[in-house]
């Protein structure tokens, strides 16, 4: 009996050495399972705030795209608005050269005009000038046979 005494209590520390071995790796697996699942929640956590992260980055980018669309749209209007204004002063600009170039054109004209009148008037003088000279001499030459004819009769009346 003693030896199956001894057999038994055998058994029985071979059967508590696995109990022990199981509860040891129970405890272990238990840990692991609970080092996972702190784990996953600590990754969730993460993915969680990347999440919101990306949220916010979104509604940034969001705002930030309409901002910029605003402003192409406040530029392309000023843009619109300064080839108007180009517009208007280009047409005014080519207008006051058109009227410029009439003005110089007519004036021309009328310089042409007054250059034929001043040659005419130039013609009209040296005719006068001609036959002042002319009258002159006619008049200094009938003054002087006025003269003569004068000294011959008072020449005349004196003698006999």
């Amino acid at each position: 009996m003693q030896d199956e005494i001894s057999a038994l209590r055998l058994e029985i520390e071979d059967l508590q050495r696995k109990r022990e071995a199981e509860s040891l790796e129970r405890s272990e697996s238990r840990a692991q399972i609970l080092e996972e699942r702190e784990e996953r929640e600590a990754v969730e956590e993460d993915l969680n705030a990347l999440q919101d992260k990306l949220a916010a980055m979104m509604i940034e980018l969001q705002q930030k795209e309409d901002d910029v669309d605003l402003k192409t749209r406040e530029i392309e209007e000023l843009v619109a608005e300064h080839q108007r204004i180009i517009e208007v002063v280009d047409n005014e600009w080519r207008g006051e050269v058109e009227e410029a170039r009439n003005q110089v054109e007519e004036l021309r004209d009328v310089l042409a005009e007054r250059e034929s009148e001043c040659k005419d008037l130039r013609l009209t003088v040296s005719e006068h000038e001609t036959l002042s000279a002319d009258l002159r001499n006619k008049f200094e030459a009938a003054l002087a046979q006025l003269e003569e004819e004068s000294d011959q009769k008072g020449c005349g009346d004196r003698g006999p």
